[in-house]
């Protein structure tokens, strides 16, 4: 008897398991102007409160391009409007993919998404199908949901990776760790001084 309820509660137990929805993630309450709520490979991304993010200064597409800038030290352009980031650094580019890895793109289409507007995201982590997202502008009633989790299979999302044109693809965090080398290259002396003073 004892095994028999201990099966039906372990059953039961995976099944509500099973139920819960992808995207379950931690809501943040947006305070303050230029509020960090997530950060990837040191990019914040940020958000004012009070603002609805539709005119919003934090869009969706900022925090892509700055973090390209900042976490790959390449330049790339997207917006709204555009169908697909468009690489500006030469020797660079785009293209679709189906395995998103961090640091690709996801984009979702206005018309896809039922809505006048399109929305642009880095991708933190891709396991079993399911990515999570660093994003900025993507909140409802003054709270942000961070770690927002979304199927790679879904319907409303492209996914765009950089390639390297006639060169190697570039690697995420490259500049991060030639930054660290360049750190520990510093005597602790003056590190410890400029610390002091910033």
């Amino acid at each position: 008897m004892f095994k028999r309820v201990l099966s039906v509660g372990i059953a039961a137990l995976l099944a509500a398991l099973l139920t819960l929805p992808v995207g379950a993630a931690q809501k943040v309450v947006i305070k303050g102007k230029k509020f960090v709520a997530d950060t990837f490979m040191g990019v914040p991304a940020y958000y004012d409160e009070g603002e609805n993010g539709y005119y919003g200064r934090w869009q969706c597409f900022e925090y892509v391009q700055r973090f390209y800038r900042e976490a790959y030290d390449l330049e790339m352009y997207a917006s709204t409007g555009c169908a697909s980031p468009t690489m500006v650094t030469p020797g660079y580019g785009f293209q679709k993919t189906k395995k998103p890895k961090p640091g690709d793109l996801l984009y979702s289409p206005a018309e896809r998404r039922g809505k006048p507007y399109s929305h642009w995201a880095v991708v933190k982590t891709c396991v079993n199908g399911v990515v999570t997202l660093a994003e900025q502008n993507h909140h409802w009633n003054g709270t942000v949901v961070i770690d927002r989790e979304t199927p790679v299979s879904h319907a409303e999302y492209d996914f765009f990776t950089p390639v390297g044109v006639g060169r190697a693809d570039p690697q995420l965090g490259e500049k991060h760790e030639q930054a660290k080398k360049t750190a520990s290259n510093v005597p602790a002396w003056f590190r410890w001084f400029w610390d002091l003073f910033h």
